[in-house]
């Protein structure tokens, strides 16, 4: 994985959380791109649809009680905030998910699509389409081909 300079996110820990983001505020994309396949524009009435999750709170002691067992006799006397912190987990904090139409459509957006993108792109919707043809949800590795 490539990504840019580590400085631009502040710390490891923020690099980690977001170098795989598509794109961030104050990232640049045109609701004017085309869709040079499609001829017309990728993002259509400059408008996105999309589905919004509520963060799932719950407390590690909930969720795995073994885990926290481990994490108290290690840090519980020498480090009660890091306990502190595990009892106070957001599941779903930060989460995000796109399918890969609206990838495509942004990254067109964004000026970052490519032809070879493209292909790769068509490639995976032949894919798709033979899955939907033959009902299966997995393929045989030579039906991929």
């Amino acid at each position: 994985m490539f990504t840019i300079d580590a400085g631009f996110y502040g710390n490891t820990e923020n690099l980690q959380k977001r170098y795989k983001e598509l794109h961030a505020p104050g990232t640049k994309v045109s609701d004017d791109a085309l869709d040079w396949k499609l001829d017309k524009l990728a993002i259509e009435n400059g408008e996105e649809r999309v589905v919004y999750f509520d963060d799932i709170s719950i407390s590690a002691d909930e969720m795995d009680p073994g885990f926290m067992d481990i994490i108290k006799a290690r840090f519980g006397t020498s480090d009660p905030s890091v306990v502190d912190a595990y009892t106070k987990n957001t599941l779903t904090d930060g989460q995000g998910y796109r399918t890969l139409e609206s990838y495509r459509k942004v990254m067109i957006a964004a000026g970052k699509w490519n032809d070879y993108l493209e292909q790769t792109y068509d490639k995976i919707q032949v894919i798709r389409d033979r899955m939907r043809a033959t009902g299966k949800e997995q393929l045989e590795p030579e039906e991929i081909t």
